[in-house]
């Protein structure tokens, strides 16, 4: 266990890396960070504060390992499933970016980035499925494709919200999903 003066040093050395990450300033960041973690090595989000460090650096396997280890540590912190869920879209990882989002609405629905990283991501996803769907002897129209897609991105928030038990705000992405698209199969059952 560290000493009380590590843990102020601790603090330090994650504030001097917070103004080091808001500043642009990446390298000194994470050499802050790690000062930090050496200091207190179990603490969630000197962790999280890294792997932004190294997501911003483009070093997306460095930024993956701190997001994971700092989501095994705390699994309640809404930061560490989204900031792992961008990770893994830029490693072209989508759907364990799906279940991070996803994860990180659970914890925290009223999460604005992780809801609009979510429903971007979706549109892509749904993108894909348009395109093998438009081809020459497709039935579908590119409104009612537009229609299915918001009412997926509908759909899957209300089973986040559902499965965080925000049964109110849950019953209301869904009816939402229903009024975009009433005939479609998934959304009934």
């Amino acid at each position: 266990m560290a000493r009380e003066f590590d843990k102020i040093t601790a603090a330090e050395h994650f504030s001097y890396g917070k103004v080091y990450l808001d500043q642009g300033e990446y390298q000194n960041a994470i050499e802050e960070f790690h000062r930090s973690l050496t200091l207190d090595p179990e603490n969630a989000n000197v962790l999280i504060s890294l792997g932004r460090g190294y997501l911003s650096m483009r070093n997306f396997e460095e930024a993956s390992k701190c997001f994971e280890k700092a989501t095994e540590m705390a699994p309640e912190f809404a930061d560490g499933h989204y900031y792992l869920g961008l990770t893994y879209l830029e490693l072209n990882m989508k759907e364990k970016a799906i279940n991070e989002f996803k994860e990180s609405l659970n914890i925290n629905p009223k999460y604005i980035a992780a809801k609009n990283a979510f429903g971007q991501l979706m549109r892509t996803v749904d993108r894909k499925t348009q395109d093998i769907e438009n081809e020459p002897n497709s039935l579908l129209h590119s409104e009612d494709t537009n229609e299915t897609k918001q009412a997926n991105i509908h759909f899957h928030l209300g089973n986040a919200l559902f499965q965080k038990h925000l049964h109110q705000e849950a019953l209301m992405e869904y009816k939402e999903a229903v009024r975009l698209r009433p005939n479609y199969p998934e959304i009934r059952e």
